[in-house]
Parts: structure tokens; sequence; C-alpha cells
């Protein structure tokens, strides 16, 4: 039975088939949202919302799109209206990142999420200049010739920060963090 199936009978009268969405959809929504709100106590309260509106109002689905996207659609409308309540603006429209094919598509999203919020952790605890040199090669693309003026340094410092910079994010992602040896393991 697909998803439809059970909404229609919630909106027929049985709780109970809202209770096998709430389970289905509830931890992929709050996580999918926390990538936007920054704050997963924040993406529960709204994955809450949604959940209550759809209890309370029963909205209608007109079928055009499968439920898990027109769920998720009124999660992200739902994101959006509290953030703009909380005037904090999204710097990316979300429609720009909004494309669901599949339940596979969003655990790749999620695990790709955690691992730079893990690797993003792990470069706050390295030297600043490793850190530098680092996010300026990998996350802003910037080439050894540009480091080098950027960070006013030479290209024989420039590549020396950025092997001690890898040696030490490894250290520091080795320190018993099951995250990262998941990461090397995939």
């Amino acid at each position: 039975m697909d998803d439809l199936y059970y909404y229609k009978q919630f909106i027929s009268g049985n709780d109970e088939a809202l209770a096998f969405l709430v389970e289905k959809y509830n931890k992929n929504l709050i996580l999918y949202i926390t990538s936007y709100t920054k704050n997963h106590e924040d993406a529960e309260d709204i994955v809450a919302d949604v959940f209550l509106k759809l209890f309370i109002k029963k909205p209608h689905f007109n079928g055009d799109s499968s439920f898990k996207t027109w769920l998720y659609r009124i999660a992200i409308n739902e994101t959006k209206t509290r953030l703009k309540k909380e005037k904090r603006y999204i710097k990316e429209d979300i429609d720009e990142h909004y494309e669901l094919s599949s339940d596979d598509d969003i655990e790749e999203e999620i695990l790709d999420e955690n691992q730079k919020d893990i690797i993003n952790a792990a470069l706050e605890r390295i030297h600043s200049d490793y850190k530098t040199a680092l996010k300026l090669m990998y996350y802003e693309n910037f080439s050894i010739d540009d480091i080098c003026k950027i960070m006013n340094k030479n290209k024989k410092q420039v590549n020396n920060l950025l092997f001690r910079g890898k040696s030490a994010l490894k250290r520091e992602l080795e320190k018993g963090t099951t995250e990262y040896k998941i990461m090397l393991d995939r």
C-alpha cells in the first residue's frame, strides 16, 4: 500500500494511518529541515507543526505529485514561514535544493551533510593557518598561487601548511570519532 492510501484512510477517520505516516517520515523530515534551520530543535518543532496541520486541517492532496513530495513541500513552506517570522532569512532559495526522487537520495544528502559537519568541527580544532590553507584550497577552490597571495606566504610554506593541515585534520578525525571510521568504510 502506498502513502496516498494511508493519507486517504486518515482523512476518512483512521488516526492510526496518520501515525504510520508520521513514523515513516518524521526522522527524515527533521534531518532535511535541519539543513536549513541549522538547529535540530527548530527542525523538530517545524516538523511537529507540519504533522499537527495535517491532523487538524486535513488538507486536500490532489495527487499532482507523490505524497512524499507534497509533504516535503508543506515542510519547506512551514520552514520559510518560520524563518521569516524570526527574521532569519535563508541565503539560498530552498526551492533550488528541492529535488527529491527517492529515500536513497535523502539518505545520501543527510550523510553528506553529516560528513561536512564532522569535518568542519575537526577543522575548528586545528591550527588556524592549517585551517585557512585547507579551506582556501578545498572549500574556495583557490590555486596554490592564489593562496600564497592571500596568506602572504611562499609556495613552499603553503604546501607545508596544506600537508601539515591534512595530517592534523586526519588526526582530529581519527580521535575516536565513529563517524569518521564510518566515512572511511564507505
